[in-house]
């Protein structure tokens, strides 16, 4: 049967595909295959034949039934399709897997057999068919995505995936095969050299995948890890924070001031980063001697620089644990009081907030703090940051570039509606500097990755080419106008709410 065109059939295999951690993505510190330990590339060479003779091959021997009729109806499909399919979701978990749970791109057999074990267990449980309509749903959208943005692309290029898919080592062209087949693609000449473009079957194609991998949820899981990684590259994440947000310190002791913690209290802090709460603005003394402080984060990177601070200083009531908001790994009524600071525009709204309130005892509080709405059309900004603008522009047909920042009513309205009382807060502004170009665009592409919506589904080869850019520009920009012309006043809140 085929599921391609089946919407919600494939929103809810993305879904689960998402759920179980299987990933395959090019932004994940563009790791290629010759990052991987031969041997374990050796390894997941024989355990893709495996899952090959296990749930697919044998079908082929069975003379009464044509079972790969049964799995794939009348969609072209090669069994190199097939081997693909599960080695790079092998490659691309195992990514996920190794900053999941080391904070970096360490690629060993515990890994390696921990991301083959998580996709042996999809199979197990959904059909190695779903496995495969997932892959073509991604890498269909990633090849049409890369043509679309390109307009053509040579038939040489495409097959040998430089411009979009570099980190496969596999030829490209049976997939081109079947998007022919499929008539999502075609063949043209430009300038005496064969071409594919899309058709508008096609486009109407690429539509239809993203809608199915944002319905789904699935791009939610991929973003997510995108950032997490990196957070986690980034060494110098906290100078480079410190000059883009001078008062960043104080703001944050602020926000303790406002939540009035008492001593002997028992904390959870999210989202703590390399530690600019817990020790830098004082929480850790704030709870005292007597309280106790448990600080999660979903970045492993970011918790050893955390852990290597608390090394240094005489704190015996905190501790660490890797932990995203969403799914907080302690029991009901657990904590005094939960909080965070510039973690929450990362995290599903409501999910977070239902586990604060979760983990929270009656009559505990909740507080946020963290950046809100703010206009984008500074002088400055708007110069240096304009193909960025005009990405959105393109996908959006609106101007304003999405960032997901929160609107003070917004969170408000929100922690009513999950039945927090005694709600307060306060907007302040955080001075937000902009001082060279290498700053900045480490801060904003390769750290917070504030404009992940827009970069996400480009091309790889683009993204580099837009990154250069935006430094290059970024030199005239800090030539043209002043510091102070360069600094942000960025709303920021406070808020605070009782279970």
């Amino acid at each position: 049967m085929n599921r391609l065109d089946d919407i919600e059939y494939m929103k809810v295999s993305l879904h689960k595909l998402g759920e179980a951690k299987l990933m395959i993505n090019p932004h994940i510190n563009g790791a290629i295959e010759n990052d991987f330990p031969d041997e374990i590339i050796h390894t997941f060479d024989l355990e893709t034949k495996g899952i090959l003779d296990l749930y697919y091959n044998w079908h082929l021997n069975d003379s009464e039934t044509d079972d790969r009729f049964r799995l794939f109806g009348t969609v072209p499909i090669f069994d190199d399709i097939v081997y693909s399919c599960i080695f790079d979701f092998f490659i691309g978990t195992a990514i996920y897997v190794s900053y999941d749970m080391e904070g970096r791109l360490a690629i060993h057999h515990e890994i390696a057999e921990m991301a083959m074990n998580d996709v042996k267990s999809f199979v197990k449980k959904y059909g190695l068919a779903d496995l495969i309509w997932c892959y073509l749903v991604i890498v269909g959208f990633e090849n049409h995505q890369a043509i679309s943005y390109y307009g053509t692309m040579t038939e040489k290029d495409f097959i040998a995936g430089k411009n979009h898919r570099s980190w496969v080592s596999h030829s490209l062209e049976k997939e081109l095969f079947i998007e022919l087949a499929l008539g999502f693609l075609e063949i043209i000449e430009v300038e005496e050299k064969r071409c594919v473009q899309l058709t508008q079957k096609g486009r109407n194609r690429m539509n239809t995948e993203y809608r199915m991998l944002v319905d789904s949820k699935y791009i939610d899981h991929r973003m997510k890890m995108t950032y997490i990684s990196q957070f986690d590259q980034l060494s110098d994440w906290e100078h480079i924070s410190n000059v883009m947000f001078p008062n960043d310190i104080q703001f944050r002791k602020e926000f303790l001031d406002y939540i009035d913690i008492s001593e002997g209290m028992d904390i959870l802090e999210l989202g703590c980063g390399s530690g600019s709460l817990t020790f830098d603005a004082k929480l850790a003394e704030k709870v005292g001697k007597n309280g106790w402080l448990t600080a999660t984060d979903p970045s492993a990177g970011m918790l050893s620089r955390a852990e290597d601070k608390l090394n240094q200083l005489d704190h015996k009531n905190v501790t660490f644990e890797a932990a995203s908001a969403e799914r907080i790994p302690f029991n009901d009524q657990e904590f005094d009081g939960v909080l965070g600071a510039g973690f929450f525009h990362f995290t599903d709204n409501d999910q977070a907030l239902k586990e604060m309130i979760r983990v929270a005892r009656p009559e505990g509080f909740v507080g946020l703090a963290g950046p809100l709405e703010f206009d984008l059309n500074q002088p400055f900004f708007r110069e240096w940051f304009e193909d960025i603008f005009l990405l959105s522009e393109q996908k959006t047909s609106q101007s304003k570039l999405q960032i997901y920042l929160h609107r003070i009513e917004d969170l408000t309205q929100l922690f009513r509606e999950y039945g927090l009382k005694h709600i307060s807060h306060q907007t302040v502004n955080l001075s937000w500097v902009f001082p060279d170009p290498q700053t900045v665009v480490q801060f904003m592409i390769h750290g917070v990755g504030f404009f992940q919506q827009e970069l996400e589904f480009m091309p790889m080869k683009a993204r580099n080419e837009l990154i250069q850019r935006l430094l290059e520009k970024g030199e005239k920009i800090c030539a043209r106008y002043s510091l102070n012309e360069r600094t942000i006043q960025l709303p920021s809140y406070y808020i605070k709410g009782v279970v």
